[in-house]
């Protein structure tokens, strides 16, 4: 489903180095694109499943909740300030997220394909975890 690694915050005068993916490191798996999006505070975005995409996650701005389901399993973790490090989310794995921070957050995912509407399932967030919209298989 996910797996979490912390990433080195590198301190230096004027501003920290935030550390997110390194070619060497084992969650590695190639480069598609990289993109940044906003999440407002206590704003919630989500479902989606990607059916191919690896996603790696980190927040450099604020705290985000992630919510993960996949194989009847649901499972959640805060990312970003307090909990700074790299989320990778296999393919084929539920994801909603919420700004949990007083201000707006920022994540950039580092994925491995570049995007493709047409590998990706949605469907509208209606409480923790959608109770039986999900479906592990599509």
């Amino acid at each position: 489903m996910y797996s979490f690694t912390e990433c080195a915050v590198i301190q230096v005068g004027g501003g920290n180095v935030l550390r997110a993916l390194r070619k060497s490191e084992s969650d590695y798996v190639g480069f598609g694109e990289v993109y940044f999006s906003e999440v407002e505070a206590k704003g919630i975005k989500g479902w989606k499943r990607h059916r191919l995409m690896t996603m790696n996650i980190v927040v450099p701005v604020g705290d985000i909740r992630f919510m993960m389901f996949r194989d009847g399993r649901y499972e959640e973790i805060v990312v970003g300030a307090t909990n700074y490090g790299r989320l990778k989310i296999m393919p084929g794995t539920w994801v909603a997220f919420e700004g949990v921070g007083k201000s707006k957050s920022l994540l950039m995912n580092f994925a491995d394909i570049e995007h493709d509407p047409n590998e990706v399932d949605r469907v509208e967030f209606t409480g923790e975890h959608a109770g039986g919209e999900l479906r592990d298989s599509t």
